[in-house]
């Protein structure tokens, strides 16, 4: 308890929390945040998960300087535990473990950061649903509800209704021994890690930093999403909702219609701020200051089918049109193209899409009265929202929900000042220029 207000790092892009440092001088560390929320898997087996999958494709590939920090055949152990109350995994009689960089925590590693008070009060709680990588059963996972109550005390470890629900996904790592730290380790001066990128020089390209930075664009704070190596585009999110400022410091949450249809852009011709498609790409657009517009180029927003069913689709298949989608990376896969009619929008302003990076719910310490679009469809009546507390569920497309934006800077935008980092006693977002 005493150092858990000591225990943060800030290592690519990315916020984490200590948990536990080894006997052989290792150490672990989970993320602060919900960093996505996709689907389990169409298998209670970790390793066969599309959990496993993203977490050790495309989160890994967000990562800085992995083969020095990281340790890369880190042991995940997925081992069944059907008690109420979580036990340590090592004394579960049949064991499942499996190597691999990046993993999730266990529902008694977390159990264990509040058993002598309520689990709403651990220092892991972050307010949103997410996921454990310890099965409840052959057809479930653990997971943290921060909201429920058992035996009178709020904040609970539950179930999922089965291994094609949808919460939060939270990545867990192991550091070497051999790291240094510099920092005090707290939140507002977090530890970073000594090989990971350090503050850019003025003048340095923003295509060349972490995914997860932050970036002031027209005085609203954005993050990195994904940056494209060949092209030089960086797609940055915006971290709060779009507000009307008409109330107090933040504003109350805007709400529309996505689009028409489950497809978004499909309302731009209908020339209506009802929509937000059209509403983004014109109205909010055209509200952006010059010399910000300016840096914006046109986007593939992809609007892959992400249906339920029993069990549900691989978060692959919002970008990649191939068949077999476990049997290859989102890097290597056929993306939907232009021609591909219902799969792709391309604009100036689009949302997260359903697996991207970022794509869950991130704020939550200012007023929230709804959840956020994506713009991927779930049916052809249905497209996926992000609950308050972090959950995809579907909704038709006559309901209101708020937004995220997302938008994309063309090659060559260079860094002003900045370190990239929000949370510190003063925030320092990268400022940006042509």
């Amino acid at each position: 308890n005493e150092c858990i207000d000591f225990n943060y790092v800030w290592y690519s892009g990315k916020l984490w929390r200590i948990i536990a440092i080894y006997p052989d001088g290792t150490l672990k560390m989970v993320t602060e945040n919900n960093i996505t929320s996709i689907i389990w898997g169409s298998t209670i087996e970790y390793n066969g998960s599309w959990v496993y999958q993203w977490l050790n494709e495309d989160f890994y590939d967000t990562l800085v300087n992995t083969e020095n920090i990281l340790v890369s055949n880190s042991t995940w152990n997925y081992s069944l535990d059907t008690n109420s109350t979580p036990v340590k995994p090592e004394s579960i009689t049949n064991q499942k473990v499996v190597s691999a960089p990046v993993g999730l925590l266990t529902a008694y590693e977390f159990y264990n950061t509040s058993r002598d008070r309520e689990m709403f009060s651990s220092y892991l709680n972050n307010g949103y649903l997410w996921m454990f990588i310890t099965p409840a059963s052959t057809l479930t996972i653990k997971y943290f509800d921060p909201d429920r109550y058992f035996n009178n005390q709020r904040g609970r470890i539950d179930a999922l209704r089965s291994y094609g629900d949808s919460f939060g996904i939270r990545p867990a790592v192991v550091l070497k021994k051999e790291n240094k730290f510099v920092g005090n380790g707290t939140k507002t001066s977090p530890y970073k890690i000594i090989g990971d990128k350090t503050i850019p020089p003025k003048g340095s390209l923003i295509n060349t930093r972490s995914v997860g930075e932050y970036v002031k664009f027209d005085n609203d704070v954005y993050r990195i999403v994904s940056i494209d190596g060949n092209s030089g585009i960086t797609k940055l999110t915006r971290v709060d909702y779009l507000r009307d400022g008409a109330s107090g410091t933040h504003g109350n949450q805007i709400v529309k219609r996505m689009s028409n249809s489950v497809y978004f852009g499909r309302s731009l011709s209908l020339k209506s701020d009802y929509y937000w498609d059209y509403y983004l790409n014109n109205t909010w657009y055209e509200s952006i200051s010059n010399k910000y517009r300016n840096m914006l180029v046109d986007d593939i927003y992809y609007l892959g089918l992400y249906s339920e069913g029993a069990l549900g689709t691989n978060y692959k298949a919002t970008i990649c049109s191939d068949a077999n989608l476990d049997s290859i990376s989102v890097k290597n896969c056929t993306k939907y193209t232009q021609d591909d009619t219902n799969k792709t929008f391309v604009g100036k302003v689009g949302l997260p899409r359903v697996g991207e990076m970022f794509s869950s719910q991130l704020k939550n310490d200012v007023g929230v009265s709804g959840g956020i679009w994506t713009l991927t469809p779930v049916s052809n009546s249905n497209i996926l929202y992000i609950s308050i507390p972090g959950e995809l569920t579907g909704v038709n497309y006559d309901g209101t929900a708020g937004v995220r934006p997302s938008i994309t800077l063309k090659s060559g935008i260079k860094i002003t000042r900045g370190t990239g980092y929000v949370g510190g006693e003063t925030d320092s977002p990268f400022e940006i220029r042509e």
